[in-house]
Protein backbone atom coordinates (compact mmCIF):
# COMPACT_ATOMS: atom_id res chain seq x y z
CA UNK A 1 0.00 0.00 0.00
CA UNK A 2 1.85 3.03 1.21
CA UNK A 3 5.10 1.68 -0.36
CA UNK A 4 3.48 1.10 -3.89
CA UNK A 5 1.92 4.51 -3.78
CA UNK A 6 5.28 5.93 -3.03
CA UNK A 7 7.16 4.33 -5.74
CA UNK A 8 4.11 5.59 -8.11
CA UNK A 9 4.90 8.59 -6.75
CA UNK A 10 8.79 8.82 -7.34
CA UNK A 11 8.23 7.25 -10.66
CA UNK A 12 5.85 9.95 -11.45
CA UNK A 13 8.15 12.78 -10.44
CA UNK A 14 10.95 10.68 -12.69
CA UNK A 15 8.52 11.17 -15.57
CA UNK A 16 7.88 14.72 -15.09
CA UNK A 17 11.59 15.80 -14.52
CA UNK A 18 12.62 14.26 -17.49
CA UNK A 19 9.68 15.40 -19.63
CA UNK A 20 11.33 19.19 -18.12
CA UNK A 21 14.71 18.78 -19.38
CA UNK A 22 12.97 18.20 -23.29
CA UNK A 23 13.68 21.65 -24.82
CA UNK A 24 10.47 22.83 -26.26
CA UNK A 25 11.85 22.82 -30.11
CA UNK A 26 12.37 18.97 -29.26
CA UNK A 27 8.39 18.94 -28.65
CA UNK A 28 7.26 20.63 -31.69
CA UNK A 29 9.49 18.62 -33.80
CA UNK A 30 7.99 15.05 -32.71
CA UNK A 31 4.87 16.35 -32.76
CA UNK A 32 6.05 17.16 -36.08
CA UNK A 33 7.27 14.33 -37.01
CA UNK A 34 4.46 12.25 -35.70
CA UNK A 35 1.13 14.12 -36.99
CA UNK A 36 2.49 12.94 -40.84
CA UNK A 37 2.74 9.15 -40.10
CA UNK A 38 -0.69 9.72 -38.31
CA UNK A 39 -2.12 11.43 -41.60
CA UNK A 40 -0.90 9.49 -44.21
CA UNK A 41 -0.20 6.21 -42.41
CA UNK A 42 -2.63 5.68 -39.87
CA UNK A 43 -5.76 7.37 -40.26
CA UNK A 44 -5.85 5.68 -44.32
CA UNK A 45 -5.67 2.47 -42.92
CA UNK A 46 -8.26 3.64 -39.91
CA UNK A 47 -10.90 4.74 -42.86
CA UNK A 48 -10.54 1.71 -45.34
CA UNK A 49 -10.90 -0.80 -42.27
CA UNK A 50 -14.24 1.20 -41.34
CA UNK A 51 -15.50 1.20 -44.72
CA UNK A 52 -14.85 -2.51 -45.49
CA UNK A 53 -16.92 -3.28 -41.94
CA UNK A 54 -19.79 -1.11 -43.51
CA UNK A 55 -19.81 -2.21 -46.23
CA UNK A 56 -20.12 -5.98 -44.90
CA UNK A 57 -22.58 -4.78 -43.17
CA UNK A 58 -24.24 -3.38 -46.14
CA UNK A 59 -24.48 -0.28 -44.46
CA UNK A 60 -22.74 2.62 -46.60
CA UNK A 61 -25.32 5.07 -46.59
CA UNK A 62 -23.78 8.41 -46.20
CA UNK A 63 -22.91 9.51 -49.31
CA UNK A 64 -19.52 10.83 -48.85
CA UNK A 65 -18.80 7.19 -48.05
CA UNK A 66 -20.08 5.90 -51.13
CA UNK A 67 -17.93 8.35 -53.24
CA UNK A 68 -15.00 6.98 -50.97
CA UNK A 69 -15.49 3.38 -52.32
CA UNK A 70 -15.21 4.75 -55.74
CA UNK A 71 -11.30 5.22 -54.97
CA UNK A 72 -10.61 1.87 -53.16
CA UNK A 73 -8.00 1.34 -56.24
CA UNK A 74 -6.49 4.24 -56.05
CA UNK A 75 -3.30 5.77 -54.28
CA UNK A 76 -3.42 6.61 -49.79
CA UNK A 77 -2.57 10.10 -51.68
CA UNK A 78 -6.01 10.02 -53.74
CA UNK A 79 -7.72 8.35 -51.23
CA UNK A 80 -6.86 10.57 -48.82
CA UNK A 81 -7.66 13.73 -50.88
CA UNK A 82 -10.81 12.32 -51.81
CA UNK A 83 -11.88 12.01 -47.92
CA UNK A 84 -11.01 15.49 -46.99
CA UNK A 85 -12.22 16.86 -50.09
CA UNK A 86 -15.68 15.75 -49.57
CA UNK A 87 -15.94 16.15 -46.18
CA UNK A 88 -13.73 20.09 -45.83
CA UNK A 89 -14.54 21.73 -49.08
CA UNK A 90 -17.48 23.93 -49.06
CA UNK A 91 -18.60 23.75 -52.31
CA UNK A 92 -20.12 20.18 -51.54
CA UNK A 93 -22.62 22.29 -48.96
CA UNK A 94 -23.27 24.58 -52.09
CA UNK A 95 -23.99 22.16 -54.95
CA UNK A 96 -27.46 20.95 -53.59
CA UNK A 97 -28.66 24.02 -54.19
CA UNK A 98 -26.95 24.72 -57.56
CA UNK A 99 -28.51 21.74 -58.96
CA UNK A 100 -31.47 22.88 -58.66
CA UNK A 101 -31.45 24.23 -62.21
CA UNK A 102 -31.16 20.35 -63.30
CA UNK A 103 -33.32 18.64 -60.96
CA UNK A 104 -32.25 15.88 -62.95
CA UNK A 105 -29.24 15.28 -64.93
CA UNK A 106 -28.55 12.76 -67.17
CA UNK A 107 -25.79 13.57 -69.34
CA UNK A 108 -22.93 15.75 -67.20
CA UNK A 109 -19.81 17.14 -68.75
CA UNK A 110 -17.40 17.88 -65.72
CA UNK A 111 -14.22 20.20 -66.97
CA UNK A 112 -11.59 20.54 -65.08
CA UNK A 113 -13.14 17.34 -63.28
CA UNK A 114 -9.22 16.56 -61.59
CA UNK A 115 -9.45 13.03 -60.21
CA UNK A 116 -13.56 12.93 -60.29
CA UNK A 117 -14.21 13.20 -56.58
CA UNK A 118 -17.14 15.97 -57.64
CA UNK A 119 -18.27 14.26 -60.50
CA UNK A 120 -18.40 10.93 -58.40
CA UNK A 121 -20.27 12.84 -55.60
CA UNK A 122 -22.85 13.54 -58.69
CA UNK A 123 -22.93 9.41 -59.84
CA UNK A 124 -24.02 8.92 -56.22
CA UNK A 125 -26.37 11.87 -55.86
CA UNK A 126 -27.91 11.31 -59.03
CA UNK A 127 -28.36 7.37 -59.83
CA UNK A 128 -29.36 8.28 -64.22
CA UNK A 129 -26.47 10.45 -64.76
CA UNK A 130 -23.55 9.31 -66.84
CA UNK A 131 -20.32 11.89 -66.47
CA UNK A 132 -17.90 13.14 -68.79
CA UNK A 133 -15.28 14.25 -67.27
CA UNK A 134 -12.27 16.38 -68.74
CA UNK A 135 -8.78 17.33 -67.39
CA UNK A 136 -6.17 18.31 -68.81
CA UNK A 137 -3.46 16.40 -66.47
CA UNK A 138 -2.49 12.42 -67.86
CA UNK A 139 -1.93 11.75 -64.00
CA UNK A 140 -5.39 12.54 -62.84
CA UNK A 141 -7.76 11.29 -65.85
CA UNK A 142 -7.18 7.60 -65.19
CA UNK A 143 -7.93 7.82 -61.82
CA UNK A 144 -11.41 10.17 -62.66
CA UNK A 145 -11.56 7.00 -65.36
CA UNK A 146 -11.18 4.18 -63.29
CA UNK A 147 -13.97 5.73 -59.78
CA UNK A 148 -16.62 6.78 -62.56
CA UNK A 149 -16.54 3.00 -63.56
CA UNK A 150 -19.64 2.35 -65.84
CA UNK A 151 -21.16 5.49 -65.14
CA UNK A 152 -19.30 7.57 -66.98
CA UNK A 153 -15.28 8.09 -68.78
CA UNK A 154 -12.54 11.09 -67.99
CA UNK A 155 -10.47 12.49 -70.98
CA UNK A 156 -8.00 14.38 -71.32
CA UNK A 157 -8.11 17.78 -72.99
CA UNK A 158 -8.27 21.43 -70.85
CA UNK A 159 -10.77 24.13 -71.01
CA UNK A 160 -11.41 26.22 -73.90
CA UNK A 161 -10.15 23.40 -76.27
CA UNK A 162 -12.14 20.80 -74.32
CA UNK A 163 -13.92 19.49 -77.39
CA UNK A 164 -12.74 16.21 -78.37
CA UNK A 165 -13.84 12.93 -79.90
CA UNK A 166 -15.35 10.82 -77.01
CA UNK A 167 -17.75 13.55 -75.90
CA UNK A 168 -21.46 13.57 -76.47
CA UNK A 169 -22.84 15.71 -79.13
CA UNK A 170 -24.96 17.97 -75.82
CA UNK A 171 -25.28 17.79 -72.28
CA UNK A 172 -27.78 18.58 -69.62
CA UNK A 173 -25.61 19.63 -67.19
CA UNK A 174 -22.24 21.03 -66.98
CA UNK A 175 -19.54 21.74 -63.78
CA UNK A 176 -16.64 23.86 -64.32
CA UNK A 177 -15.82 23.69 -60.71
CA UNK A 178 -12.00 24.93 -59.08
CA UNK A 179 -10.82 25.44 -62.76
CA UNK A 180 -12.33 29.25 -63.75
CA UNK A 181 -9.08 30.64 -61.85
CA UNK A 182 -6.61 28.85 -64.38
CA UNK A 183 -7.82 30.75 -67.47
CA UNK A 184 -7.91 34.21 -69.13
CA UNK A 185 -10.56 36.19 -69.30
CA UNK A 186 -10.40 35.57 -72.94
CA UNK A 187 -10.19 31.84 -72.75
CA UNK A 188 -13.21 31.75 -70.71
CA UNK A 189 -15.47 33.78 -72.81
CA UNK A 190 -14.00 30.81 -75.32
CA UNK A 191 -15.10 28.38 -72.91
CA UNK A 192 -18.60 29.36 -72.32
CA UNK A 193 -19.54 29.86 -75.60
CA UNK A 194 -18.68 26.45 -76.70
CA UNK A 195 -20.19 25.11 -73.40
CA UNK A 196 -23.41 27.07 -74.54
CA UNK A 197 -23.25 25.31 -77.89
CA UNK A 198 -23.05 22.15 -76.11
CA UNK A 199 -25.75 22.47 -73.81
CA UNK A 200 -29.50 21.00 -74.53
CA UNK A 201 -32.07 23.61 -75.06
CA UNK A 202 -33.64 24.45 -71.74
Amino acid sequence: GLIATAARCMNNRRYAMLLSTIPPLAVVGLILTVMPIAIFVAMPTVIRVRLTRKQARNTVVDWRDRVQLRFRTAGKYVWMFAWWKTRLDPMFGDLPELLKLAPSPRVMLDLGCGYGVAGNTLVEWYPGVTVYGIDPDPARVPVAAAAFGSRGTALIAGAPDFEVPGLPATFDTVLCLDMIHFLTEAELQTTFSRLHGRLEPG
